[in-house]
């Protein structure tokens, strides 16, 4: 039971709560993953505040829905710190392998971990803002809203390049070193992060366009559906296409491994990275874009579960792939490994270094202190003299 004389609005089927929009002026939108909480802008951080007007009947169901989302918000948050730290880890090992092998395969992993780098950042900001924060600043939302879905979209587009590169390595071996090329790589993965950031910027202009004098950010629907197929489902199902043809490919290659060159086996071995990681993207991105497709108009409970279960296994998406990249991928578990060794060897020199700078310290002073404590009276000479 919630007192209060304004209306609780509820809209079903919205997506990820990083992008469906904020409102301002008498009126502000707080998501709850698949359901929106429509009230008055006073009441955003107090769903239950109580007011003298009147009261309006809740199901407890659906603050069930909000409670579980708000237990999500929270773990999720706490789980993106590592997560962040993951992917710093990540680009700095694509980096170095870069500049150890020339694989232009490094760069698209580096586009695809910056992306969910930029991912896990925006939804810190998010929950800062509509937890921690009491006054709005529009110029942040503005930059929330715009930055999550550049990041979505770059991720994805990022990993359909990531099958293309591997497919042109089995489908066209003798012209793939002409073809894909450090150079290549760079003028693609820009283009990638140009297109999204273009789409992303009209994305906002008209979310921010059809708000009047008070300050909302509500994506135009037709273009965040158009958002939806062209920049998240349309490159994953193209990857999941692409990634289960390379599957077979591989597998058919494994059959004669007589006349299976390093080169080609350091290949296999990067393509089962790409296939664990497509199937990671796949199941939790299309389940959250299914729901937004087909069940937006459902006002079931059930629906509402679906949606925001799937909203945050969506969020969770970004924070895992790192964790599978340094596992699977050969070359980065190495890399890892490697370096966990060095900084342990590091922190044992380090702790020698302190321990023999103390002895060095105590036998450099050794006769000095043993002079003050010869020099030193004790307690009953103090006493005699006292009395």
């Amino acid at each position: 039971m919630v007192k209060d004389s304004r209306k609780l609005v509820v809209e079903y089927g919205v997506l990820s709560k990083q992008e469906s929009g904020y409102r301002g002026g008498n009126q502000c939108e707080k998501t709850v993953s698949g359901t929106n909480f429509t009230m008055d802008a006073n009441d955003y951080y107090s769903d239950n505040r109580s007011s003298e007007s009147g009261e309006i009947s809740i199901d407890e169901d659906w603050l069930d829905v909000k409670s579980a989302a708000d237990l999500a918000d929270y773990v999720l948050y706490g789980f993106s710190f590592p997560s962040i730290l993951a992917n710093l880890h990540v680009l700095y090992a694509s980096y170095k392998l870069y500049h150890r092998t020339f694989d232009p395969g490094h760069m698209l992993v580096a586009s695809l971990t910056s992306a969910d780098a930029l991912t896990c950042a925006m939804h810190q900001l998010y929950v800062v803002l509509s937890r921690f924060v009491m006054s709005q600043s529009h110029v942040l939302l503005s930059a929330q809203m715009f930055l999550t879905w550049v990041s979505y979209s770059a991720s994805g587009f990022s990993l359909l390049l990531l099958n293309v590169e591997k497919f042109l390595y089995f489908y066209c071996p003798l012209h793939y070193a002409s073809t894909v090329t450090g150079r290549t790589a760079l003028t693609a993965i820009a283009a990638c992060w140009t297109l999204c950031t273009v789409y992303a910027g009209a994305l906002l202009f008209w979310a921010a366009s059809d708000c009047g004098s008070d300050f909302c950010l509500v994506p135009n629907q037709t273009m965040f559906y158009w958002y939806v197929i062209l920049f998240s489902i349309l490159p994953v199902l193209s990857s999941a296409f692409l990634s289960t043809y390379l599957w077979f490919v591989v597998k058919a290659i494994r059959r004669k491994t007589q006349g299976v060159t390093v080169s080609t086996g350091q290949q296999l071995k990067t393509n089962v990275f790409i296939f664990t990681v497509t199937a990671w993207v796949v199941l939790s991105w299309l389940p959250a874009r299914g729901h937004y497709i087909f069940l937006l108009e459902d006002t079931s409970l059930s629906s509402a579960w679906f949606g925001l279960i799937a909203n945050y296994v969506l969020l969770l998406s970004p924070m895992v792939n790192p964790i599978l990249t340094i596992l699977v991928d050969t070359n980065y578990r190495v890399f890892t490994k490697k370096t966990l060794v060095s900084m342990q060897s590091q922190y044992k020199r380090l702790s020698r270094s302190i321990n023999v700078t103390e002895e060095t310290y105590k036998l450099s002073h050794y006769p000095t202190l043993l002079s003050h404590k010869l020099q030193r009276p004790d307690f009953a000479t103090i006493v005699e003299i006292s009395f």
